[in-house]
């Protein structure tokens, strides 16, 4: 399906503020969370900055 492993600091740096991440980190559950992306316009530019 076209999916990869996505870089979790880069994530965790652009949806800090996200409900999702605050639950994790308040639960002890982000370490061992796996977050996968896909490239759904590979000619498009990533909203993610690069590191």
């Amino acid at each position: 399906m076209g999916f990869e492993p996505a870089d979790r600091t880069r994530l965790l740096a652009v949806l800090a503020d996200t409900h999702q991440v605050a639950l994790f980190r308040a639960s002890g559950r982000l370490g061992r969370e796996v977050a996968w992306s896909r490239d759904l316009d590979p000619g498009a530019s990533h909203p993610m900055p690069a590191r």
